[in-house]
């Protein structure tokens, strides 16, 4: 499904696993990986820095993937779960999201634009992928 080698495919499982996001086996009778659980785990943290604030985005990330869209206002919601952060680390996050089909942005109050259209409503909005956590065990 997606244009990679196995040695990558294997890296980037091993990656999420160590990062306590995917929990998966292998089914012999599929021939193929499936979830154990949609449950985050507690993360192996490796003990070089550099390692560690990786595995440490890519559990931020996925946790904005599970959590976020129901947010009022993902700014916030956010800061509250990311204290430490900055705003330009929230930017990139969001722009990482966004690559993937995770919008999250603004609707100014007033925009000529679009103020005619008669579903738009100012504020902010999450837009993610419906069916992406329609996983059935």
């Amino acid at each position: 499904m997606l244009p990679i080698g196995r040695k990558t495919a294997g890296r980037d499982i091993q990656a999420l696993k160590q990062a306590g996001v995917l929990q998966i086996r292998y089914s012999k009778r599929q021939e193929a990986f499936v979830p154990v659980s949609l449950a985050f785990t507690e993360p192996k943290w490796p003990e070089n820095q550099t390692q560690r604030r990786y595995l440490e985005k890519i559990r931020r990330l996925c946790t904005l993937m599970v959590e976020l869209e129901g947010a009022e206002d993902p700014i916030a919601w956010y800061r509250g779960h990311c204290p430490g952060l900055s705003d330009r680390t929230r930017q990139r996050d969001f722009k990482e999201l966004d690559k993937i089909g995770y919008r999250i942005g603004y609707n100014p109050v007033h925009d000529p634009d679009r103020d005619w259209a008669p579903n738009y409503e100012p504020g902010w909005y999450c837009k993610f992928p419906t069916g992406a956590y329609d996983i059935v065990f």
